[in-house]
């Protein structure tokens, strides 16, 4: 290696001075004029131009597939269409569109390929479609249709073959099936967004065909997604798929580059706006779709091809490179969906590529084309950067500013955040950005990152190439982990950690909430003693009227006894006197003595009567002793005369 000016990749100086090998296996070269670095991961493919051929370097690719023979089939923007040597790239023959001849190639804009099962080759053209017969490359007999023959439209982006043998062919305006038939030759059915339903495509700018498990035909549209539905009698009708919005599954972009059916049966609809696998348990249900995008680490969200290695894995070509997908994250989200990612930097012809332009070999080698060739390789014979790297914090932020250990009041670093284990945070200082670094220089522009932090997150996010995390976080604690994988995808087994408290305002700490429950216990014991009180007052108050009523009570019955037994007893007394002086002067046997007698004794009843109401009437004759005695008078005197022998048993305390 030596300095060579105006090129890229030497060394910066001839006097290099000292070297170093790291234990990833970089080489680390100092010269003269600064620092050098080596990786021996970096370049993994070979890029094949169409500079090979008199044309221009810069001639996209668009459109590839190989004969039975293996020759390479390249179709170019511009350029025309060549044959190659796919091993070494080298051009075997170009066939351009002549204004002279007939039987040339339709347009020198070539946009898709195939080779039939009568290996005939088809060319899709800027103006037309036209097929090669096999074996006739000595004297090539290119047989043209276009409008004037009854294609729908002359611009033809893509050709497929139904399983039925039938010939399906895609354009700028609308979709048709060709029917071969002995003695008349070619016909064109042709299918459109102006049929009426259900016969209208979802749109009629069409791009390619490909079946599914089922059988059915799909049609990737620009402006959607239709599935053919063939019936009995060979009519057909189409079941259309658009981005409705608010529903995630369905397409997120209704612009349709390509489609892929894998080895498992899966389809994919490759977007611009993601990858989507149709969702689809039975053959006559509706598909839902699931999307992988950004989120899921896709570096970008343009699909233009679509092919698959012999693991089973997913290579997709976008706008900004290659990336290797794993369809079993389809089914597990716990796995990375994305297992590497490769641009320009490795090798590869361009970042960019074309859509549609891919194809593989019976061997399992992977072709795609792009904006400056195509490349080919063997999946399996890519050298991988086996070291698994280690990470580090890096940096932290609070409120977006960089905080250096011991800066006084403000920071709660002790030391570099990337020898702390733990940091502790003032409440007010809880928006918090964490940057990291994955040790590891072949690359260190692809290295990806996944980070989970513990108490908040749900899981790990995977970071992709951004190498910081923010978070607004509660009081609490919290534990931030972080991950890192190299550009090929293989991730490290050390994880990075860090504790985080952010400690919570004093009214939202401990001691806080103790005050907080001692307050509101006192509140409590205070309102319950208010409402004994009150209680208690209330049932004093209500004894107090009980008694008072009580009492006055009491106080009209000892009156009234006592009015009853001055004014009765007067009475009763002037009755006897009056008696008393009648019989007196009425002595000896008169008739009216027996009334006289009889007027005495009930006046004697009706003194005893009173007496009895009287006792009634005096609250102090209100208790059981009082009771049985008046009960024992009352019986000794019932029975004085009868015979009967009476006898009370006083029990009372005082007998």
């Amino acid at each position: 290696y030596r300095y060579a000016a105006g090129q890229s990749g030497g060394l910066s100086s001839d006097e290099a001075e000292v070297a170093f090998r790291d234990r990833s296996g970089v080489l680390w070269v100092g010269t003269a004029v600064g620092l050098d670095r080596f990786s021996p991961f970096g370049k993994k493919f070979a890029t094949s131009h169409l500079a090979a051929t008199p044309f221009s370097q810069n001639d996209p690719v668009t459109a590839l597939c190989l004969d039975p023979e293996g020759r390479l089939w390249a179709g170019s923007r511009g350029g025309g269409l060549y044959v190659l040597d796919p091993e070494t790239g080298r051009r075997l023959q170009v066939f351009r569109h002549d204004p002279g001849n007939p039987h040339s190639l339709p347009h020198d804009d070539v946009y898709g390929l195939l080779i039939d099962r009568r290996h005939r080759l088809w060319v899709a053209t800027y103006h037309g479609l036209a097929y090669l017969e096999p074996g006739s490359l000595e004297k090539p007999v290119f047989h043209s249709f276009d409008r004037a023959d009854g294609l729908p439209y002359g611009f033809v982006h893509g050709l497929y073959e139904s399983d039925k043998g039938e010939i399906w062919i895609a354009t700028y305006g609308g979709l048709s099936r060709l029917h071969e038939t002995p003695g008349r030759g070619f016909v064109f059915e042709n299918f459109s967004m102006d049929d009426l339903p259900p016969r209208a495509l979802v749109n009629s700018t069409t791009y390619q065909l490909t079946q599914d498990r089922f059988g059915y035909l799909w049609v990737a549209t620009y402006d959607g997604l239709s599935r053919i539905v063939e019936e009995e009698d060979g009519g057909v009708w189409f079941d259309n798929y658009r981005h409705e919005p608010g529903d995630p599954y369905s397409l997120q972009e209704n612009w349709i580059n390509v489609l892929f059916r894998d080895s498992a049966g899966r389809l994919w609809v490759g977007a611009r706006g993601g990858l989507h696998l149709v969702r689809q348990k039975e053959s006559a249900q509706r598909a839902d779709f699931q999307v992988f995008g950004l989120p899921e680490g896709l570096p970008n969200e343009t699909i233009h091809a679509i092919e698959e290695d012999q693991q089973g894995y997913l290579w997709l070509s976008t706008n900004q490179g290659v990336v290797v997908f794993d369809p079993a994250a389809a089914d597990d989200p716990s796995l990375p969906a994305v297992i590497a990612h490769y641009d320009q930097s490795n090798g590869l012809q361009n970042s960019q590529f074309i859509s549609r332009s891919s194809c593989r070999d019976g061997e399992g080698w992977l072709y795609f084309g792009g904006i400056s060739g195509f490349n080919r390789f063997q999946p399996g014979q890519l050298r991988r950067n086996p070291h698994a790297p280690s990470v580090v914090l890096t940096e932290l932020r609070l409120f977006n500013r960089i905080v250096q250990p011991g800066e006084a009041g403000i920071s709660p670093l002790q030391k570099a955040i990337g020898y702390a284990d733990r940091i502790v945070l003032l409440h007010d200082q809880n928006v918090l950005t964490l940057g990291f670094a994955a040790l590891e220089f072949s690359q260190p522009e692809k290295n990806e990152y996944a980070y989970f932090l513990e108490g908040f997150d749900d899981g790990w996010i995977q970071a992709g190439n951004r190498h910081q995390a923010s978070y607004n976080l509660r009081p609490g604690s919290y534990t931030f982990y972080v991950k890192a994988a190299n550009g090929d995808g293989v991730w490290g087994e050390e994880v990075a950690q860090l504790q985080i408290t952010v400690l919570p305002p004093f009214w939202q700490s401990t001691w806080a909430y103790v005050l907080y429950a001692l307050a509101a216990i006192s509140i409590i014991v205070a309102v319950g003693r208010w409402r004994t009180r009150q209680r208690i007052r209330h049932i004093e108050e209500r004894a107090r009227i009980d008694r008072a009523r009580l009492e006055e009570r009491a106080r009209l019955r000892s009156q009234n006894a006592a009015d009853f037994h001055d004014e009765l007893g007067h009475r009763l007394t002037k009755i006897s006197l009056s008696l008393e002086l009648a019989e007196r002067q009425l002595e000896g046997a008169t008739p009216a003595r027996p009334y006289l007698e009889k007027v005495r004794h009930h006046a004697q009843q009706l003194s005893a009567g009173i007496r009895d109401l009287i006792w009634s009437l005096d609250p102090e004759q209100d208790s059981l002793q009082q009771t049985v005695v008046r009960l024992r008078d009352f019986g000794q005197e019932l029975f004085e005369h009868t015979g009967v022998r009476f006898q009370a048993i006083d029990r009372s305390p005082e007998a």
